[in-house]
C-alpha cells in the first residue's frame, strides 16, 4: 500500500472518530441542556405544588377557625337570646303580680268601706274576708321583699280591723239579746237601747278611725308598686 492510500485511510479514521466524538459530544450536550432545563422545571414544579398544598392547608385552618368562630358566635347569640327572653318574661311576671297587688289592696279597701257603711247602719253580717289581704302579704313576700314590710304592716292592720269590726257585732248583738230577755219597761227598753248604740257607736268610730289608718297603709303600699312598676318600663 502507497503512502497515498495511506493519507487516505489515516483521514478517513480521523474523520470517523471526530463524527463519533461530536455525535457525543452533542447527546452529552442535548443530556446536559435537558437536564439543567428539566431539573429546573421539576424543581419549579415541585415548589409550586409545595406551595398550593401549604395554601391548602392554610385554607383547611381559616375554614376551621371560621366554623369555631361562627359557634361560638351562634352560642353567644343563643344564650344573649335566653337571657333577653329570661328578663323579658320575668318582667312580665313583675309587672302581672304588681298588678294583683294593687287590685287586692283595693279591693280590701272597698271592703273595709263597706264594713264601715254596714256597722252605720248596725248591720255586723258582712261577708267580707280577708283574702285580698292575704293575697296582697304573699305576693310582696314571694316576689317584691322590699315591700314585705309595708305588707306585714297593712296585713296586721287588716286584721285588727275584721276583727274590730265583729267585736262590735257581738257587742251590738248581746245587747240587744240582754233586752229581749229582760222584763223592762218601754223606758227603760229605751234607755238600754240608747246605751247599747252610745256603746256601739264609740266602738264603731274606734273603728273608723282604724279602718282609715288601714285605708292609707293600703294606699302606701299602692304608691310604692306604682313606683316599682314604673322602673320596669324600659327607657326609650
Amino acid at each position: 500500500m502507497d503512502n497515498e492510500s495511506l493519507k487516505t485511510l489515516a483521514h478517513l479514521i480521523v474523520d470517523q472518530q471526530f463524527s463519533e466524538n461530536m455525535k457525543f459530544y452533542l447527546m452529552y450536550g442535548g443530556l446536559l441542556l435537558l437536564v439543567t432545563f428539566g431539573g429546573g422545571w421539576l424543581a419549579s414544579y415541585v415548589g409550586t405544588r409545595g406551595k398550593l398544598h401549604a395554601l391548602q392547608v392554610d385554607q383547611q385552618k381559616i375554614l376551621r377557625q371560621l366554623e369555631a368562630t361562627t359557634r361560638t358566635t351562634e352560642n353567644i347569640k343563643a344564650e344573649i337570646d335566653h337571657e333577653f327572653w329570661w328578663e323579658k318574661e320575668r318582667v312580665k311576671l313583675q309587672r302581672e303580680r304588681l298588678e294583683q297587688l294593687v287590685e287586692s289592696v283595693s279591693a280590701e279597701s272597698v271592703g273595709l268601706i263597706n264594713m264601715i257603711a254596714a256597722a252605720q247602719n248596725l248591720e255586723f253580717r258582712s261577708t267580707v274576708e280577708i283574702e285580698s289581704a292575704l293575697r296582697t302579704s304573699s305576693i310582696c313576700t314571694l316576689y317584691f321583699p322590699t315591700l314585705k314590710s309595708s305588707a306585714e304592716v297593712y296585713f296586721e292592720k287588716v286584721v285588727k280591723a275584721h276583727i274590730a269590726f265583729r267585736q262590735m257585732g257581738r257587742l251590738f248583738e248581746a245587747r240587744k239579746s240582754d233586752i229581749q230577755k229582760e222584763v223592762l219597761t218601754r223606758e227603760e227598753v229605751q234607755l238600754r237601747i240608747d246605751s247599747s248604740v252610745e256603746e256601739v257607736t264609740k266602738k264603731r268610730n274606734e273603728f273608723v278611725e282604724l279602718v282609715t289608718q288601714t285605708n292609707e297603709l293600703g294606699g302606701a303600699l299602692i304608691s310604692k308598686a306604682a313606683s316599682l312598676m314604673e322602673s320596669l318600663i324600659p327607657s326609650s
